[in-house]
């Protein structure tokens, strides 16, 4: 049976969007750029990695807003053991590759500017 463990929308120590004063477009994109660097994370420290970080859409009475979440087989201890060693190792601040990765994209992580209209597309099929 899947599970998952919620990982924040970025890195802990980094500024996000906040839900009612930010476009859906912008939480988004945060939360698919740190998507991709816990992506990272996991491949630098797994030879076979095998858990799935995505963009998990939660609710609130504000509205929506978009984590990053790591899904496991709970019967696979290897995948049990990746999720968890992801969530206590879970990055403090953005690593430069992605964030030279959104600022090529017209995206500044310190004032949460609008990104192109093209990003969308580059970050979900990149």
């Amino acid at each position: 049976m899947k599970d998952y463990l919620m990982l924040g929308p970025t890195p802990y120590d980094e500024p996000c969007c906040q839900v009612g004063n930010s476009s859906s477009k912008m939480m988004m994109l945060e939360t698919m750029a740190f998507c991709r660097q816990l992506k990272d994370l996991l491949a630098k420290q797994f030879t076979e990695v095998k858990v799935e970080v995505k963009p998990k859409r939660e609710e609130h009475e504000f509205g929506s807003y978009y984590e990053a979440a790591v899904y496991y087989e709970e019967d696979d201890k290897e995948a049990v053991d990746q999720a968890f060693w992801l969530e206590n190792n879970t990055p403090e601040n953005w690593s430069d590759n992605v964030k030279h990765l959104l600022h090529s994209f017209g995206y500044s992580v310190d004032n949460h500017s609008e990104p192109a209209p093209f990003v969308m597309d580059i970050m979900t099929n990149g």
